[in-house]
Parts: structure tokens; C-alpha cells; sequence
């Protein structure tokens, strides 16, 4: 059985890794995910290259 989630939005690292906990259907609630319990801003995270991505995530269970 397979499973779509469409326009879910993930924080990707700098070097290319998703975060799979930053996970959610809004922007707003991913990023503040990503930001929970740090001192920096978003504007901040994005010049270290921190990005939010517009994703679909499919399930699979096997």
C-alpha cells in the first residue's frame, strides 16, 4: 500500500540532508519546528544555506 502526502514542506540541510521531524503542511510550521529552542531567525538560517523545500512524501509499507 502505497501513500502520498502532497505540498508537505522539510527543512534541507546545507549539505543536502532533509530533516524528517521539520515535516508539515504549512511553512510556518516547519520552519518554527526547525527554529524551536535556537536563537537565530530564519533570515539568518537561510545565508548559512538552510532551506524549506516544497515536497511530496510517499509511504510504502512493505
Amino acid at each position: 500500500m502505497k501513500t502520498t502526502f502532497k505540498n508537505y514542506y522539510l527543512i534541507q540541510h546545507p549539505k543536502g540532508e532533509i530533516l524528517p521531524h521539520t515535516m508539515s503542511f504549512e511553512r510556518r510550521s516547519c520552519i518554527s519546528n526547525f527554529l524551536e529552542g535556537s536563537s537565530m531567525t530564519w533570515n539568518e538560517t537561510r545565508k548559512l544555506g538552510w532551506k524549506c523545500l516544497k515536497v511530496n512524501v510517499n509511504f510504502e509499507i512493505l
